[in-house]
């Protein structure tokens, strides 16, 4: 076996093993919001304080629980948006997430991405071909809906051969939307007590629209090339 064969796999079982001893921990069990809301006054204090400290921690707290899959990405954002307030806390989650995604992107492409694309070669050429021309949409759709966690597009799309600027495009574009939402709703901290209470039908429909609009425009975009 080639060193550097050696050294993905010694990668990839640490990061497994990480994701795993992090669940197993039991720390997702108090990273919520009855937690926030009880520390919140101590929270709010230490951020006066040190502002900027704050943020450093915030991001990257918000990194790895993007790179680890946890699924605590929109109460963070809630939390974020009663630290920082609505603008502030959509711009250092956008950042974050993004590079959560980045580093998540590149070491399951990176570990296996590769691997998976020369050994299907020929079975996935048509849909590198798709995935060439419309995987950013593809993309931008998903995030915008929100219905697939980010840890798995991130992960579905590190097996294609999309580009990695394009890949970056679609997700710090597409998470927005529900990142605002989730900011804004960090002002009403004190009476929230699941991200079920955010997510209004008419907050839905307001991503469905969106995604929408992203799949419109993939099917224009096909229409023209078809024609040409």
């Amino acid at each position: 076996m080639k060193r550097i064969e050696k050294i993905r796999i010694l990668i990839a079982v640490s990061l497994v093993a990480l994701i795993f001893a992090i669940y197993k921990s039991g720390i997702t069990n108090y990273l919520n919001f009855e937690t926030f809301k009880e520390h919140r006054e101590q929270l709010l204090i230490y951020v006066h304080e040190h502002y900027w400290h704050a943020v450093i921690y915030y991001c990257l707290i918000y990194i790895l629980i993007v790179l680890s899959s946890l699924p605590l990405v929109g109460t963070s954002t809630v939390v974020g948006g009663f630290l920082f307030r609505t603008w502030s806390a959509t711009f250092y989650s956008v950042i974050s997430a993004t590079l959560g995604s980045i580093l998540a992107f590149l070491i399951v492409r990176r570990l296996v991405g590769r691997y998976i694309q020369k050994k299907y070669s020929v079975k996935l050429e048509e849909f590198n071909k798709n995935i060439e021309k419309y995987g950013t949409n593809y993309i931008l759709m998903l995030n915008l809906v929100g219905i697939i966690p980010i840890f798995i597009v991130n992960v579905l799309a590190a097996l294609t051969k999309i580009k990695l600027i394009k890949f970056i495009y679609a997700t710090s574009l597409g998470i927005i939307p529900a990142t605002f939402v989730y900011a804004y709703a960090g002002k009403e901290l004190a009476s929230i007590n699941s991200l079920k209470q955010i997510l209004s039908f008419k907050i839905l429909m307001i991503f469905v629209l969106f995604a929408l609009m992203a799949l419109l425009s993939l099917f224009v975009k096909r229409h023209f090339r078809n024609k040409k």
